[in-house]
């Protein structure tokens, strides 16, 4: 049996370890926002850090997948420690029954879990915003929107419908649904980010149909070429290698300050790269982490390159 002094011990060590994952992010505020959107009570979680300071701040939101939270991401994906050290917001919003109306229904997959009809998550996003905007100093060239999995597909949803709100969207394993894709029109480019797994079982790289009767979707390298051909850039993209097992695909000829790239990770199950997973069985489910890319940096430096254009971005309006 342990003695007082090592049961002790060990309670400061896991006190110690806590520290290390959130007191280290840096003195900051995370600030819960509760609303009223689409006739329906929906929450959110803010983080404030002091680096923003007085002037207009980026804000990145972080869609959290199925089943998720957002303060699952908030802990497993370590955006709180990127917004410290370059002074951004960061928004973690929370899906009706722990998911997002993305637009994936259709006739072969009438109702998705997660995806009821009534819940307008368009409509809550333009309301989180809105309040944000409104509390805080943010710099509306640089509204940014990241998600996994079903998060990932309602961020590509959203830029696509509210192109003028935001700057740059970064999906991780996942892109779009074909039954939502004819509906959807940008008025005006966005920068999109695609970041996939070669072995991610749940979501098929290369497009089709997702398991358990998820819809028939894109695949990532067209989900890139697809908001490539919404932006204006060249129909052709060219692969390079990044690092070890990572290779990068980027359009050319994109309007300026516009960039369209897509992240592929060999052997990549259905995960975050790089984020420790709070849930055995989805890490198991999920399949294998590769360990090869920071996928929370790669955002946030697709993020940081790629505000909106200032010819874009006069006259901005935001709906309500």
């Amino acid at each position: 049996m342990l003695g007082t002094h090592q049961i002790a011990g060990r309670a400061l060590a896991v006190l110690a370890a806590v520290s290390m994952c959130f007191g280290e992010v840096g003195a900051g505020r995370r600030v819960p926002v509760h609303l009223k959107a689409a006739g329906l009570s929906r929450s959110a979680l803010l983080y404030i850090p002091e680096s923003a300071g007085n002037g207009p701040s980026p804000l990145v939101i972080v869609l959290h997948g199925r089943f998720g939270s957002g303060g699952i991401v908030e802990r497993e994906l370590g955006f709180d420690s990127l917004a410290a050290e370059y002074g951004f917001l960061v928004a973690y919003p929370n899906g009706r029954h722990r998911g997002w109306n993305d637009g994936r229904t259709d006739a072969k997959s009438p109702r998705i879990q997660g995806q009821d009809a009534h819940v307008d998550d368009v409509a809550f996003l333009d309301a989180l915003i809105a309040r944000i905007e409104g509390q805080y100093r943010i710099d509306r060239r640089r509204i940014f929107l990241a998600g996994h999995s079903n998060g990932a597909f309602m961020a590509n949803r959203y830029a696509a419908e509210r192109p003028g709100t935001i700057a740059a969207v970064a999906s991780v394993a996942g892109t779009l649904g074909l039954a939502i894709l004819p509906s959807l029109h940008p008025s005006e480019p966005v920068s999109s980010l695609d970041v996939f797994g070669t072995l991610d079982h749940f979501i098929p790289p290369e497009g089709g149909e997702v398991i358990q009767h998820g819809g028939e979707v894109l695949g990532a390298n067209a989900l890139s070429d697809w908001w490539a051909k919404q932006d204006g850039c060249a129909p052709t993209a060219y692969v390079y290698p990044q690092t070890f097992g990572v290779f990068r695909r980027s359009h050319r000829g994109c309007p300026a300050g516009i960039g369209v790239e897509t992240i592929s990770v060999l052997g990549q199950g259905h995960v975050w790269p790089g984020a420790p997973h709070e849930s055995v069985w989805l890490t198991l489910a999920a399949g294998p982490e590769m360990h090869m890319l920071d996928a929370t940096s790669a955002v946030w430096e697709f993020f940081a390159g790629h505000p909106k254009p200032a010819s874009t971005a006069r006259g901005v309006k935001r709906p309500i």
